[in-house]
């Protein structure tokens, strides 16, 4: 008789049997034949018990991979937090060097505009003198306070480009900030959908 047979031996009252497994067919094959023989001859009660026992492992199975994805998100929320501080610091720090920049730029531009209403009236003044030696002391003055002018706007330019620097750097922070904000979000949205799902299962 072929290997690819079923062959039963043995007494009747015994009902004792030889199975010859077929070897024509591949592991996979062979396990679907045997479920679609178990489902077979099961009954209405042997299906009942065995699809409750089906449900109850994809159910154990659902909370274990829930439960996996909770712990890697909360590990994953832990460490953009302490980004969050990271970031937190460096604004503060960032903040610190600014303000006395800003503080010192106030009155710098004061003298500024002080400094050109007095070379504006020296000029016009210096224009309107006929007096030699007096047009020769104001225009003097007139360079003096060109000089003076000159260090102050130098001075300003110096600290504005400090500030143009320092507030580059703040609004990058800023950014990476905002965008660790949306990560959290999100995160804890993924997060309250598995807590959600867990309570079904009373986790």
């Amino acid at each position: 008789m072929p290997n690819d047979e079923i062959k039963t031996t043995g007494s009747t009252s015994s009902q004792q049997a030889t199975t010859i497994i077929p070897t024509t067919l591949t592991a996979e094959e062979l396990a679907e034949q045997k479920r679609l023989a178990m489902i077979a001859m099961e009954g209405a009660e042997g299906r009942e018990k065995r699809e409750a026992q089906e449900r109850k492992v994809e159910e154990e199975k659902k909370k274990s991979t829930l439960s996996a994805e909770k712990t890697e998100i909360m590990k994953k929320m832990g460490e953009l937090n302490v980004e969050k501080e990271k970031l937190e610091l460096h604004w503060i720090q960032l903040n610190q060097q600014k303000a006395p920049m800003d503080a010192n730029l106030g009155p710098i531009i004061a003298d500024e505009i002080k400094v050109e209403k007095e070379e504006e009236d020296t000029n016009k003044l210096e224009h309107s003198t006929v007096d030699i030696t007096e047009k020769h002391n104001l225009e003097a003055k007139r360079w003096e306070i060109e000089e003076r002018r000159k260090k102050i706007e130098e001075d300003r330019w110096k600290i504005e480009e400090e500030i143009k620097k320092i507030s580059a750097i703040i609004e990058e922070t800023g950014a990476s900030y905002r965008a660790i904000l949306a990560k959290e979000d999100e995160s804890q949205k993924k997060l309250d959908e598995i807590n959600k799902f867990l309570a079904v299962y009373g986790e």
